[in-house]
């Protein structure tokens, strides 16, 4: 299976993805401490809002995703996703928009991997429980990677820009792989 383009570039566009938003997730509590001195309250109510605009990002997906087209849909959610990304460090000096700039990220990434399930789902039709599989072992890749990079970047540069940056690039870099490499044989959009 591995020798199929689709696959790898399905599994390319999970890791991607997953190690995006990863490197921003690990670092994002110790950032808003460090910036806004935050307190627990606070950052209790970030994961609220936080909560609440993956909800919305689903329900969007939901509604979406099938309108739009499967692929097209990962791809939009990958551009917002990494200028969302790209953006965030030059929030940072507002509480309120860097809260809003968070929520933001995640609802970008959450749109995205709600829309990147049906369309991993379609890469290899005949194998779909093995290829699911592939792509939920390469993102468990990720979140074992990214972990590393992010604290690492972050006390280097005691800063958000370089994780955020990195994350949009590898973005940006997926959907691109995305756009050129994943099977366009679904349905026409409604």
């Amino acid at each position: 299976l591995l020798k199929r383009p689709h696959l790898r570039a399905a599994l390319i566009t999970g890791f991607a993805l997953v190690f995006a938003v990863e490197n921003i997730l690990v670092v994002y509590g110790a950032y808003l401490e460090n910036r806004f001195a935050l307190s627990l309250v606070t950052s209790g109510m970030l994961s609220i809002v936080i909560g609440g605009s993956e909800l919305l990002a689903e329900g969007g997906s939901d509604l979406w995703t099938d309108r739009l087209g499967k692929k097209r849909s990962v791809i939009m959610g990958r551009f917002g996703f990494s200028v969302a990304l790209v953006l965030l460090p030059w929030l940072g000096g507002n509480v309120v928009l860097a809260l809003a700039g968070f929520a933001f990220v995640f609802f970008c990434f959450e749109f995205t991997i709600v829309s990147f399930f049906p369309l991993m789902s379609e890469v290899v039709p005949e194998a779909r429980g093995t290829a699911i599989s592939l792509n939920v072992a390469a993102m468990g890749v990720a979140r074992f990677v990214a972990p590393v990079v992010a604290v690492f970047l972050f006390q280097r540069t005691n800063g958000l820009t370089s994780n955020a940056l990195l994350s949009a690039a590898v973005a940006l870099l997926a959907a691109f792989v995305a756009l050129a490499k994943l099977p366009d044989h679904e349905l026409e959009p409604s």
